[in-house]
């Protein structure tokens, strides 16, 4: 992972739009078939880690397995008290899809919406928030900062050649 240092959100915000300038001709070019959008994480802190509410809430890994069944039990009682419903399979066909699950891949994630739903409403979860706009992040990082310095993490496609 590449750090950059920044001394005024000026200095951010010229640094994103030379990104911005090199993303535009690559797409323009058509270098690529798809140059996906930034995306950006704000931490409070600059010593905090990537790391998933579930990450953070348990000091032992989850496998996925547990996770799934745990979720798997808390589901007919979030549904009867939200009003949606999910379509998910039970473990046993869930688990075969697990085993063969490509994650370089583009294959549906079983459920994902219903993850979603669940990180959205404060369950801890494996999934990372991450957001197109810098605003958001940036917000995260800078409303009840925990240090002097707070960290702005953006997901940039590879192999650019300069703006």
């Amino acid at each position: 992972m590449k750090e950059e240092n920044f001394d005024s959100w000026e200095q951010f915000e010229t640094w994103i739009q030379q990104l911005q300038c090199e993303r535009t001709k690559i797409v323009e070019a058509k270098q690529s078939g798809n140059i996906s959008h930034f995306l950006f994480r704000g931490h409070g802190d600059h010593s905090w880690h990537l790391e998933t509410t579930l990450d953070r809430s348990k000091k032992d890994p989850w496998s996925f397995s547990r996770y799934f069944r745990l979720i798997s039990i808390a589901r007919p009682q979030i549904e009867t008290f939200t009003g949606f419903r999910w379509e998910i399979e039970d473990w046993p066909e869930l688990s075969d899809w697990v085993l063969h699950y490509d994650n370089l891949g583009m294959t549906e994630f079983p459920g994902y919406d219903y993850l979603v739903f669940l990180r959205h409403h404060g369950f801890p979860s494996p999934l990372l928030d991450w957001t197109r706009s810098r605003y958001v992040a940036a917000f995260f990082a800078f409303d009840q900062p925990h240090s002097k310095h707070v960290a702005m993490y953006e997901v940039v496609p590879q192999n650019w050649t300069g703006c």
